[in-house]
């Protein structure tokens, strides 16, 4: 039996930029336009789900956007720039 070589990878990756900041947050998610990214699972979907609910039981939103991005794929620019438009964006992933 040959004795083979194995290549460990690193999952984490590489950060393409380091300048990188988080966003401002509101003070309160009261009258702001939520978004909520899905990655089109069933259990990121339900989980989004929940928390969406939860969360209406305790702010007034004045608009939700709820978009699927299809798993595996990046976001298309259209569903991007609906979720621009949002004050907040609420994005899970599930399996």
């Amino acid at each position: 039996m040959s004795q083979g070589v194995m290549e460990v990878l690193d999952p984490r990756g590489v950060p393409l930029s380091s300048d990188n900041e988080l966003a401002e947050r509101p003070p309160s998610l009261n009258e702001v336009r939520l978004g909520i990214l899905s990655n089109s699972k069933p259990n990121g979907d339900l989980l989004l789900r929940t928390i969406q609910h939860d969360l209406e039981q305790r702010f007034h939103f004045t608009e939700i956007i709820y978009r699927n991005k299809g798993v595996s794929t990046p976001a298309p620019a259209e569903v991007l720039e609906d979720l621009a438009q949002c004050d907040v964006v609420l994005n899970a992933l599930g399996d």
